[in-house]
C-alpha cells in the first residue's frame, strides 16, 4: 500500500511537470529570502515605531536583520552583474556600482515607499555622485568592526538595506506576475519600476 502511495504522488508530480512545462517549483529562493528579510522589518514595527524619530534606534535584531539583507543586496548585485557582463567578475561595491548604472543609468533614482509610515527612501541615491549609499559603509561596519559600530546597526540603515534590496531584486527578475508573496511594507509604482529596470 505505502508504494502505490508514493506511486500515486510521483505521477501527480510528473503530471503537474508535464503541464507546466517541466516545472513544478516555480519559487524564487532569493524572493522568498527577501519576502522573510522584509516580514523581520515589519515585525519590527511592533516594538519600535518606523519613523524618521526613531531612525537611530539600533538594536541586536536590527544588526541580525541589516547583515541578512546587505548579505543578500551581495549575492542578488553580483547576479545581476553577471548578466550584464558575463566576461567580468563583479567583487564589490564598487564593481555593482559601475556594472549596473551601465545598464541601468536612473537606478539611483529608484525610489521605493512604506505607505503604511509615509516614508519615501532613495537607498542608491548616493550612487548619483559616484559614491556608495552610507547604509552600505553601516552594514560593513557592523559586520566587520561590530563592537565598535554598533550604532550602525539602526533602523535607518537596516529600512534602506532592505528598500536597496527591493530594488536589486526587481533589477535581477523582470518576472514580476509570478513574484509571490508581494512584499506587505516595501512598495514600488509600476511606472518607477518600469523606468528604472525595463
Amino acid at each position: 500500500m505505502r508504494n502505490a502511495v508514493f506511486l500515486s504522488v510521483d505521477l501527480t508530480l510528473r503530471a503537474l511537470e508535464s503541464l507546466a512545462g517541466g516545472v513544478t517549483h516555480m519559487s524564487d529562493p532569493h524572493w522568498q529570502y527577501f519576502i522573510a528579510i522584509e516580514s523581520k522589518l515589519e515585525n519590527i514595527g511592533r516594538y519600535i515605531e518606523i519613523a524618521t524619530d526613531n531612525f537611530k534606534t539600533y538594536s541586536v535584531e536590527l544588526a541580525q536583520i541589516l547583515l541578512s539583507a546587505g548579505s543578500e543586496v551581495d549575492v542578488i548585485a553580483k547576479l545581476i552583474c553577471d548578466r550584464i557582463n558575463p566576461n567580468r567578475t563583479a567583487k564589490s561595491i564598487n564593481h555593482y556600482r559601475e556594472c549596473i548604472l551601465s545598464r541601468y543609468p536612473e537606478f539611483p533614482l529608484f525610489e521605493v515607499t512604506i505607505p503604511r509610515y509615509g516614508l519615501v527612501r532613495l537607498p542608491f541615491i548616493e550612487w548619483a555622485n559616484q559614491k556608495n549609499p552610507r547604509w552600505w559603509k553601516g552594514y560593513n561596519d557592523v559586520k566587520h568592526e561590530r563592537s565598535k559600530y554598533f550604532t550602525d546597526a539602526n533602523l535607518e540603515n537596516t529600512i534602506d538595506a532592505i528598500a536597496g534590496l527591493f530594488c536589486l531584486e526587481l533589477a535581477y527578475d523582470h518576472n514580476l506576475l509570478k513574484k509571490s508573496p508581494w512584499p506587505k511594507l516595501l512598495h514600488v509604482e509600476e511606472d518607477m519600476m518600469v523606468r528604472m529596470v525595463f
